[in-house]
């Protein structure tokens, strides 16, 4: 568990248990980061949409081994999202022997992170797509079938979901109408 704001630049204890300043982190991950804190604006919540205030490009390097990703304030004048857009691209900086390292330990949650996608939210994707065609068309489908691969696809790309911003980032565009 890493604090959003530093234990250290907290010395009376405020939010050492704060929930609201606890998120999980890989340990090397939290090793990294330090004590490191913005003193303009601080930085976004983990836990409270931050998908909305950041654009995450990811893409497979092309042997398949790793993931490359960069981080974009959507607004630039939104302190709190330039400065976490840049700490996520310190600690996911490709050429730091730390970030090798890290990656090559989380190997297992990238091909957690490709089975989800594959197994559970790209055949509702396409489900959806689909019948969302047909339904442009004028053709012939189940409105009730379409109701529920919408519910479901919202389900396992919702912010309660496993690896939102990672399986959004794969997800087509054109369902971002799902995204709570």
């Amino acid at each position: 568990v890493d604090h959003r704001f530093p234990r250290s630049r907290d010395p009376e204890g405020l939010h050492h248990h704060d929930w609201q300043n606890l998120f999980p982190a890989c340990a090397q991950c939290n090793v990294r980061r330090g004590d490191k804190y913005p003193d303009s604006g601080g930085m976004l919540s983990p836990g409270e949409g931050i998908e909305t205030e950041l654009v995450q490009h990811a893409e497979a390097s092309p042997n398949g081994l790793a993931v490359t990703c960069r981080f974009d304030a959507r607004d630039a004048q939104s302190q709190q999202a330039v400065a976490t857009a840049a700490e996520l691209a310190r600690l996911h900086d490709p050429d730091s022997t730390t970030t090798f390292r890290a990656r090559a330990n989380t190997n297992d949650l990238l091909t957690a992170i490709r089975t989800y996608y594959a197994e559970d939210v790209h055949p509702l994707e396409v489900e959806v797509l689909i019948l969302r065609r047909k339904r442009a068309k004028g053709q012939t489908y189940a409105p009730a079938d379409l109701c529920r691969a919408e519910r479901a696809l919202r389900a396992a790309v919702s912010r309660r979901a496993p690896y939102t911003m990672l399986v959004r980032s794969l997800v087509n565009s054109s369902l971002d109408d799902l995204f709570d």
